[in-house]
């Protein structure tokens, strides 16, 4: 270890582990403190579970998508992820949560759980065996899970997530009565999942400018990255009712109506979002905002409107105040393009990114990794489009550097080839190694 005056020592720590696993100290003073009696150890079904590689592998072998899901439930290798998939010549699209996870029903729960560390994560009393994970049958780890016990769909209409649990993989038909430690059901959607399903919605009844009812890889490279904006689709225009007919600021009134002329989106162009995006970090924190509460019959348009009392107004007032002052404290223009004030910094260039933050309720988030979009042609190889926004390389002096992330930026998806003609045609350069 690196001493004050820059010379090395050796340090010794003593580590300790239990037959679960490491022993932990939280540091939590609302969990018992570890001392000669009590101790908190962790228990991770992943530090178990050498499926994984083999369920990959597996994946990569299947003909069909029967095949696929038939791996999946022979290794239930896949550490935590959500998976989805499509087949070639088969109607349906598939979502699987079968996944290693601890058995821990929800009768173990209620005689053997001393606190809940977050939702999902149990601390269990260790001090007797009968509050050790149970096996199912099926279970291919020892304390998980077996598949039957884990959720997952086959549809023909659509499988979606957005990183909340399976409970929503489809709007019309909810997955429900799972294992708690599985993931959560009847609870209130982020906002990005409810865009998500959303655009689905308005894709299948024709409420999203798109000539038809139907999904093809166009049509779903576009909708991805539209940088629509629920919250403000929400919200925008009471809010403007509430503040925006009181005493304000010269500045106050032209936020008023920026936001007014802004179309609710956050592409390059738009004139608004980032002064929406200011907005809303205070009214995130505003007690009772909506009108209507989160009804879990109605998942995807629940909560709604903006609630009338007079001291939520109050809070609405004040967010907007503090938003509008925080963008022009911050020295960009109010009417300024989201291009001009939203940037992904690299060395030597500043890249215009739109989108935004999944609690804002956009599903073209910023900071997007990977993404991609596959079909099948009929009669034609597998088809698949990519981005990849942060670039190829992390070397600055790489002509790729950058150009994925420039790509990004234009909305440029890159067709990935596929068959060995395609990928002969798309070569760059060879490099060949020798002794």
């Amino acid at each position: 270890m690196k001493q004050p005056d820059g010379s090395l020592l050796p340090e010794t720590k003593t580590l300790y582990r239990s037959e679960y696993g490491p022993m932990v100290d939280f540091g939590n003073p609302q969990l018992p403190p570890w001392s000669s009696s009590t101790a908190i150890t962790l228990r991770d079904i992943n530090l178990e579970n050498t499926q994984s590689f083999q369920n990959f592998l597996a994946f990569d072998q299947a003909e069909s998508l029967d095949d696929f899901f038939a791996a999946i439930n022979e290794h239930v290798g896949i550490p935590w992820v959500n998976t989805t998939a499509i087949g070639r010549g088969d109607e349906r699209a598939l979502y699987s949560d079968i996944t290693a996870v601890p058995n821990v029903p929800d009768s173990l729960l209620a005689t053997c759980q001393i606190a809940a560390l977050a939702p999902g994560l149990p601390l269990l009393n260790g001090a007797t065996s009968a509050c050790d994970w149970q096996q199912d049958e099926d279970a291919v780890l020892p304390g998980a899970f077996g598949p039957a016990n884990l959720p997952h769909l086959f549809r023909r209409d659509y499988v979606a997530n957005m990183n909340d649990s399976y409970w929503l993989t489809n709007a019309n038909a909810p997955l429900t009565g799972y294992a708690a430690i599985s993931g959560q059901e009847d609870y209130a959607q982020s906002l990005r999942s409810r865009l998500g399903h959303t655009l689905v919605e308005d894709r299948f009844n024709s409420r999203d400018g798109f000539a038809g009812s139907q999904i093809n890889s166009t049509r779903l490279r576009d909708i991805v990255l539209n940088s629509r904006v629920l919250s403000a689709e929400l919200l925008k225009e009471p809010v403007l009712s509430a503040v925006c007919g009181g005493t304000l600021s010269g500045d106050e009134q032209q936020a008023c109506q920026v936001l007014q002329n802004w179309d609710n989106t956050g592409n390059l162009d738009a004139v608004g979002a980032h002064v929406w995006s200011a907005i809303w970090q205070g009214l995130m924190d505003v007690t009772d905002l909506y009108a209507v509460p989160f009804d879990a019959n109605d998942p995807v348009h629940t909560p709604s409107g903006l609630n009338s009392d007079s001291q939520v107004l109050d809070e609405v007032r004040q967010a907007f105040s503090d938003g509008v002052a925080a963008v022009v404290n911050s020295g960009d223009a109010l009417d300024a393009p989201l291009g001009e004030v939203q940037r992904y910094a690299k060395a030597g260039t500043d890249i215009p990114q739109y989108g935004g933050e999944g609690y804002e309720g956009y599903f073209t988030v910023l900071r997007n990794t990977y993404l991609h979009v596959v079909d099948f042609p009929e009669g034609e190889p597998v088809r698949a489009f990519t981005l990849l926004s942060h670039g190829e390389s992390t070397d600055p002096t790489s002509p790729h550097y950058a150009d994925y992330t420039e790509a990004y930026s234009r909305k440029q998806w890159h067709q990935v080839p596929f068959t060995r003609e395609q990928i002969k045609n798309a070569r760059i350069s060879i490099l060949e190694l020798s002794e």
